[in-house]
Formats: C-alpha cells, structure tokens, sequence
C-alpha cells in the first residue's frame, strides 16, 4: 500500500520539476496550440499515444531556440554590463530604496544599472573607480619587464620612492598627471599652508570640505602595487620606503619600514601644542557639533578635499584641541609648508646605505621627493623609474617604464636570483647624466 504523504512529497517534487524551465525545459514548456490543461510533453504521451510523434522533434526545436535565445541573450547582457566604466554604472536606481547602490558578499557584487541590479562574481577589489584617474599608458612590454626584474634580483639594498601614481589605481586622483589629474580636470588648486594657518575662514572651508569627503576618501584601499612593495618588505628585498602620498595606503597594506614624507590624512595635530589625535575621531566631533549640517560632495582630491559652495560652508562648525582649544591641523605638509628637516635627514641616510633606488608613480616635479634623487646620483646609485608619462628625473635613470604600476610591480619576484650576472652597475650602467656629476 503505497503511503499518502509520500505520494504528496512525490506529487510536489514532480511539479517543481515541471515549473523549471531552465533545468528540464522539455517538461515545462507546451507545445503551441495545445491548451495548458493538456499537460506536459510527457503527460500528452501518455494521455494521447495517438498523436503523431513528428510533433516532438519541432516542438523541441522550438524549446532549443528559446534556451540558445536566452542563453546569448545573458550572455551578450553581462558583457554590456561589463563594458562600461564603473563610474558610469554606480548610480543607485529605485529598485530596494533610496538607499540602494553596491552590495558586496564575499567577493559577490551586486551592481544597479540600466533599471536592473547585475551580479559580479570576483576577487573583493577596492572600491572606487580604478581606471578613471589612471592616464592612458602603452601595453606591457615583456623585454622591459626583464629589464625591471634583472634591477630588482641584482639589488640587495633597495630603496623605493612612491607618488601620487601608486594611488590612482585604488580611485584616488593625482595632481598633474594629463586628462586625468586634478588639475587637467578642474580649476581647483590645493590649500596652501599660510593660508590655514593665518585665516580661521578659510580653516573652516577647509575642514567642512574635508568632513564631507573623509568617508569616502578614508575608504580607499590598497592596489596590487601597494601588495606586492610590503610583500618585498616581508621578504627582505626592500631596504626601505619613502612615499610621497598621505592616503596610508602604504600603512593598509603592511609596509611597516616605512616614511611618510608628507605626513598622512589620517592623523589631526594642534597647531598650539602639537597634541596628536586620530582622524577619525575628529570626525566624530563634527558630527557632534553639525547633526543637522549636510551637503553634497563635488568630487574628490588627493588629499581628502572636496568642492562645495560657499554657502554650504557658512554653518559648519569646526572643533578645537580638546587639550589646549588650538586650532587643529591634519597631520599633513600643505603646499608652501617645509618637510621636517630631522625627517629629511633621517631619508638621506636611507638613501645612502641603499644600493639602488626604484620610482614608483611620482613625477618628481616637487623638490622635497626630488631631492633624493640627487642624493642617489652623488652616491652613483643605479636609478629605475616607474612612472606613466615623463618625470623630472628621467635623464638620470637607467630604467624608464611607461606602465601601471599595479600591472608591473605584481609580475616582479624579489627572490629570484641571476647566476650569470654579480655585480648590479655591470647590467644597469649609470646614465650619461648621473657619470657627469
């Protein structure tokens, strides 16, 4: 006797099969003018064994067309998704609220565009637009990754330089770079630090700015180059490095033998007693003191700041040194300030105990970085450049490569060896320039 309730288990199972069209597609869809009541195709054999079995093979070359259809049809969808630039296809659409944009589960996207959410699956990546503030470069050419890993092998002590071009892979924008840097694009120029220090206006411009565009800018995350620099770190292949940028990129990534050149974003000092706090502290004290201030951000720059109009500004409220009621400062060199002259020194010492030294994104227009440059070329020290576009120092490097840096840096192996060469100046002689110092 068979069992009710397995019948019933049996009965829904059989009809969840014929309500899939993907999976059994031969059991779902009906034949054109036969009534729904009919059936399946499998019922109608069974019902009617009368009817002509030439039926089948059109019926199910017709369920063949709409599988193939729908398969390109996704196909075709999900590269049209792809082949935008991302800053075009973030825009949030009503589709779960107002508050809709990116969610992101273990390396799953779920990405809003053309009315519709797209679904990504890959590798968790930095948020941001990665390729938009990146300038246009040439293919990777493989003779002169060669070049690059024979430079990096026959170094033992390597010193390492970054700029702003290390950062403009993870969504962060540099200052010069051509089409796509901030000042190619805008007419916006930097804050400079007599500026801050005298006028609490513009202090106060400055910092509602700044609170604007801290979540995003704080959100920014390391690329594959920022990666592969701490991994020669971990591996003893790095002597040190020195960056240029603010971002802590660096930091984020685990470079630990580290100076940060022109101070970080993420760290706030008084101006009266030098008293250090966290930004993100700061940050919480502007929302303290502004719950009901908002406004919307106009764009990003290399060091958190945003644009917004001047009667935006004018209600903002800016905290004091919780220790001495100082105006506070971030942690930072503004353009007109001087590097602290024991961290300069500090640097020069770095550079003379390296045996080589490696650019990394840096066009080297600003003396403060330029001037280990110098310092290597009295030392002789071979000199490499990784820099999209021209650089200051370029007739006194041996090496100079036109590609991103997250492209190249990742494809190096610090512990590769070379057996037939020993010494480093025999494969990379001094440029002409550096012999005539």
């Amino acid at each position: 006797m068979s069992d009710p309730l397995c019948n019933n288990i049996a009965n829904n199972t059989s009809h969840k099969k014929q309500t899939n069209k993907l999976q059994e597609p031969q059991k779902a869809i009906i034949a054109p003018g036969v009534s729904s009541t009919s059936g399946t195709l499998t019922e109608l054999s069974r019902k009617d064994s009368g009817q002509s079995v030439e039926k089948r093979p059109r019926i199910l070359a017709w369920e063949t067309r709409r599988i193939l259809g729908f398969v390109v049809f996704f196909q075709l969808d999900r590269l049209r998704g792809l082949h935008f630039p991302r800053c075009t296809r973030n825009k949030p659409v009503p589709l779960l609220g107002e508050n809709c944009g990116r969610i992101r589960m273990s390396g799953l996207t779920f990405r809003p565009t053309k009315g519709r959410w797209i679904t990504h699956l890959s590798r968790p990546r930095s948020c941001g637009p990665s390729g938009l503030f990146v300038p246009p470069s040439p293919p990777l050419d493989p003779e002169k990754i060669k070049e690059l890993q024979r430079f990096i092998s026959l170094s033992k002590k390597l010193l390492v330089m970054t700029g702003a071009g290390i950062s403009t892979e993870s969504g962060i924008p540099d200052y010069r770079s051509e089409k796509v840097g901030l000042y190619a694009r805008t007419d916006r120029r930097p804050i400079q630090h007599i500026d801050f220090v005298r006028s609490a206006p513009v202090r106060q411009r400055y910092w509602a700015r700044n609170f604007v565009g801290w979540p995003q800018f704080s959100s920014h995350q390391p690329n594959p180059a920022h990666w592969a620099l701490s991994n020669w770190e971990r591996l003893g292949k790095l002597h040190w490095l020195v960056t240029q940028n603010v971002d802590a990129l660096h930091s984020k990534a685990g470079s630990q033998r580290l100076t940060e050149l022109h101070g970080c974003m993420h760290r706030v000092l008084c101006l009266n007693c030098g008293e250090q706090t966290a930004r993100r502290v700061l940050q919480e004290r502007f929302q303290a003191l502004n719950p009901s201030w908002s406004a919307e951000a106009q764009g990003v720059a290399p060091d958190g700041d945003v644009f917004l109009t001047e009667e935006q500004v004018r209600s903002f409220q800016v905290p004091c040194c919780d220790r001495c009621g100082g105006p506070l400062k971030p942690d930072v060199v503004f353009f007109g300030d001087t590097v602290n002259p024991d961290k300069v020194d500090f640097v020069h010492r770095r550079v003379k105990e390296a045996d080589s030294l490696l650019v990394v994104g840096s066009s080297l227009q600003v003396y403060s970085g330029y001037r280990f440059i110098l310092t290597a070329r009295e030392q002789k020290l071979p000199i490499a450049i990784l820099n999209i576009g021209p650089t200051r120092s370029d007739d006194l490097a041996c090496l100079k490569l036109d590609s991103r840096c997250g492209e190249l840096l990742p494809l190096i192996d610090p512990q590769r060896q070379h057996s037939d060469v020993q010494r480093l100046e025999m494969d990379f002689p001094l440029s002409p320039a550096a012999q005539d110092s």
